[in-house]
């Protein structure tokens, strides 16, 4: 089954300020890894609350063309740092 990745960083207002398509079923199949989703698969959504530091880990699976490379992950840290912004992951199907 087909599904897309992709991260949403938000600020306390809850405005997004980073949408970024991430990767395909690989990077979602890492994350249930590192642990469960916290939303149902039956919804056809998962989610992951996440750290920054967990997505500059992600950073090195990401091997499609259009995935972030580590430096604009890097940037995203930089200028967006929890606990003042919130990273969540996001893969539907």
């Amino acid at each position: 089954m087909s599904s897309d990745v992709r991260l949403y960083i938000s600020d306390t207002r809850g405005k997004v300020r980073v949408e970024r398509w991430l990767s395909g079923n690989s990077l979602a199949d890492c994350l249930r890894q590192m642990r469960p989703p916290d939303t149902s698969p039956r919804s056809g959504l998962e989610t992951w609350a996440v750290s920054p530091e967990e997505v500059e880990m992600l950073a090195f699976t990401m091997n499609y063309v259009d995935s972030p490379k580590l430096d604009e992950v890097l940037r995203w840290i930089s200028r967006y740092p929890a606990p003042h912004y919130t990273w969540v992951v996001e893969r539907d199907f």
